[in-house]
């Protein structure tokens, strides 16, 4: 039979295994994807799947799963990789790879294994434009810290701009006043009556008035890789003063209103704040929660209460609506840092990435995700007729004066005043059982939330 070269192919063929009993379960199955080629060489196409990173290649064509004699291959574990199948070096067997971002990994060597660079293929960017872009859930708006009229005056300190790319700058209503080259820095100043103005010495843009918004977004429309430096100001603030560079869109806005008073009482109701929207699932690479780079269960965890919190203030009417965004940068939210903590802590993306999309939910709706650092041995729970799912459950795991931990003794009263309500997820608890109990995270996740399901929300 004449052999087929081929240079990659994607198939998905409405093939099964004949499953034998000690083959994966049919519940399993159903996520899997089917593949054909020719395994071993012999001029015949066969069949088999690729489930969750795991190949299984019918290499003798008996249509039977037999892990003593079929091939067992690992490559591909992350959300959204394709698999693809070929001969990538003419020898007449079909050999594995996968197609993830627009980089082609394949396994020249056909051991089903990705063995690096320097013995298999990546061909990066190889058809990245036509891509379809990947699905990184709704947009959120988060408030990251803000200036009073006096810090932002001419006289003070302005709020400096500059990004990865070419930007254009806005008013409120859409108008665009400028597109500025990426490495020009653009300055806004507070000057009267709600009136915020807008220059740059560097790209020749005039002094301008803006009215109570200036945003700052992408000049060629993709605003999934821009990346703005928003130069923290040395004016001290509450908010955490060393991450700068942040994704998405950055608007700057004048607000009078009581909660600025509430957030700082400092007797200010008059603020500009600074303000971070990008795609819920880039907010969720920014998360400065409790982790740990080699406990990644904990780490996924973790990332998706972030994501699950983030996405019910997409949802819903939030204390911050008013002031023009749906949640702070800070604990009295949940903890983001941007794209300089996800540059710094690179295993928050990777666990990001591997849960990406899922949220926690309660019969279908968007769960409360609360959780807390330390217990006393034993959660609380939270209003059961609202939040039935936030039970009180023993936690021997999380508990601060427990076996699991050496710290010194502190009361309940003491945990209490330090911010640790106990109520729903203990951090510190699922640390333990990722590293000391080798639990999965979901499993982590359903032990501290009663009854929840785990669902991809994107």
């Amino acid at each position: 039979m004449k052999k087929i070269h081929t240079k990659i192919i994607i198939t998905l063929a409405i093939f099964a295994f004949l499953l034998s009993a000690k083959s994966v379960s049919a519940a399993a199955s159903c996520s899997a994807i089917s593949v054909v080629g020719d395994w071993n060489g012999d001029g015949k196409t066969k069949i088999g799947i690729f489930r969750n990173g795991n190949w299984y290649l019918d290499s003798d064509g008996n249509g039977k799963l037999e892990y003593d004699k079929d091939i067992i291959g690992k490559l591909g574990m992350l959300s959204g990789d394709v698999p693809i199948v070929g001969d990538w070096n003419g020898d007449g067997k079909t050999k594995i790879g996968i197609f993830r971002n627009g980089n082609w990994y394949l396994d020249i060597n056909g051991d089903s294994l990705w063995d690096g660079g320097l013995v298999d293929i990546l061909s990066p960017n190889f058809g990245i434009e036509l891509a379809c872009p990947a699905n990184i859930g709704p947009d959120i708006s988060v408030g990251l810290w803000s200036y009073t009229r006096d810090d932002i005056r001419s006289t003070g300190e302005p709020f400096k701009i500059t990004a990865n790319k070419n930007y254009v700058i806005k008013k409120g209503d859409g108008t665009i006043i400028a597109t500025v080259i990426s490495t020009q820095q653009t300055r806004a100043i507070y000057e009267s009556a709600g009136n915020l103005q807008v220059y740059s010495t560097d790209d020749g843009i005039p002094l301008t008035n803006m009215g109570d918004r200036i945003i700052f977004e992408s000049a060629d429309g993709n605003n999934t890789d821009m990346i703005f430096d928003a130069h923290r100001p040395s004016i001290p603030t509450p908010e955490y003063s060393n991450y700068n560079h942040y994704r998405g869109k950055i608007e700057l806005r004048y607000t009078d209103n009581s909660k600025n008073n509430a957030i700082y009482g400092d007797g200010e109701t008059k603020r500009i704040w600074v303000i971070n929207e990008l795609p819920l699932e880039h907010y969720t690479w920014g998360m400065a929660e409790l982790n740990l780079a080699n406990v990644t269960e904990h780490n996924k965890v973790m990332v998706s209460i972030f994501r699950t919190y983030g996405k019910s203030k997409t949802e819903l009417i939030t204390y911050y609506n008013q002031l023009g965004f749906d949640l702070v940068s800070t604990p009295s939210s949940q903890k983001y840092n941007g794209y300089d903590y996800e540059i710094s802590h690179p295993t928050i993306k990777k666990a990001a990435e591997e849960t990406s999309g899922k949220i926690i939910t309660y019969q279908g709706k968007t769960a409360l995700t609360a959780y807390s650092s330390w217990s006393d041995g034993r959660t609380r729970a939270l209003d059961l007729n609202l939040y039935p799912y936030l039970k009180p459950v023993d936690d021997p795991y999380g508990d601060y004066n427990g076996a699991y931990w050496n710290n010194a003794y502190k009361s309940t009263s003491d945990l209490l005043a330090s911010g640790n309500h106990m109520k729903g997820l203990i951090a510190h608890g699922s640390v333990t059982l990722a590293y000391d109990f080798h639990w999965d995270w979901q499993r982590i996740l359903k032990y501290y939330y009663t009854g929840i399901g785990i669902t991809s929300a994107y």
